[in-house]
Parts: structure tokens; sequence; C-alpha cells
């Protein structure tokens, strides 16, 4: 719990104060970053007649402001996650399915238009979460992160080509 106060900029004792858990803490910091709500808004979004890669780029754009606008918090809820925390582990795991399964809808619907073949959308969905997720977490790792509210042009610029190089892959097995 003391890498979470640190993280979110209070102190242990607050913490305890007013979280009888962990969970309850993870749970309060996804509500009030805005992360439940961009979950909610995906999940619910209107697929339009927006070009499938514009959709999904457009998707991970979106991704990359809410993780750095949230960098201290994801950066303790990564650490935890990868040192096993049982409760960090499970809210990581619940809130990238989300992203999953919102993703794999969309994916779905391009497939039933015609715009994409038929595959895995779930096992598409999962890799478009990495493409985002992964160049974030690489620039945390290996220092190369900034501050401030808005990702760099680098991470955007890296995201962006994975995201349209994987969706050209996607399109190009109608062939």
């Amino acid at each position: 719990m003391r890498d979470i106060a640190r993280g979110a900029g209070i102190t242990d004792a607050a913490i305890y104060y007013h979280f009888s858990s962990k969970r309850d803490l993870f749970e309060a910091l996804f509500e009030e970053r805005g992360i439940t709500s961009a979950l909610s808004d995906l999940e619910n979004v209107t697929i339009t007649e927006q070009p499938l890669e514009e959709t999904l780029v457009g998707i991970a754009v979106a991704a990359q402001g809410i993780l750095q606008r949230n960098k201290d918090f994801m950066k303790v809820l990564l650490s935890e996650a990868m040192s096993e925390d049982p409760v960090a582990t499970e809210d990581y795991r619940r809130i990238t399915e989300r992203w999953r399964n919102a993703e794999a809808r969309i994916l779905r619907e391009f497939v039933r238009r015609g715009e994409l073949p038929q595959m895995d959308v779930d096992v598409a969905a999962r890799q478009l979460v990495v493409l985002s997720v992964g160049p974030f977490t690489d620039e945390l790792m290996s220092g190369q992160d900034h501050d401030g509210q808005e990702p760099s042009a680098e991470l955007l610029k890296r995201v962006r080509s994975g995201v349209e190089l994987f969706v050209r892959g996607l399109q190009a097995s109608t062939t």
C-alpha cells in the first residue's frame, strides 16, 4: 500500500483511513482517473463508416493519452502486477479484458461488413491492446518516458505505426 500511496501522492495513513482494501483503492483510482468511464465509452461506441485503420489508430492514440495522464498510477499497477500481487494482477486482467472485449466487438463489426476476413477477433483484439500497452511500458522501463499530460510525439508515432502495420496485415490476409 505504501507504493500506491506514493504513486497517488498521498500518505499511507490517508489510504488506510479511506479504503478497507487494496482492491477498493484500485477501483477508486480507476474510477477517479477516468479509466472506467473511458472503457465504458469504448464498450458502447457506435461504429461509424470511419475506416478500420483510422478507427483502431484513434483508439490506440486515445489510450496513450489515458495511460500518460495516469502514468504514476500505471507504474504502481504494473509493478504490483509484475510482482504477482493478486489484487493488482486481477485488476489489470479485468481492465485489459474489458478493453480487449470492446476491441473484439469493433473487429466483429468490420468482419460482418466484409472489410476484414473471418478471423479469431479475440486474438486480434488482444494484440491491439498489446500494441498500446507495450510501447507505453517500454518507455517507462527504458527511462524514455516524459512528464506531462500528453504522450510524446515519438511514442504516438510508434503506436500509430504498429497499429497501422497490424491492420494492413489483417486486411492483406483477405487475398
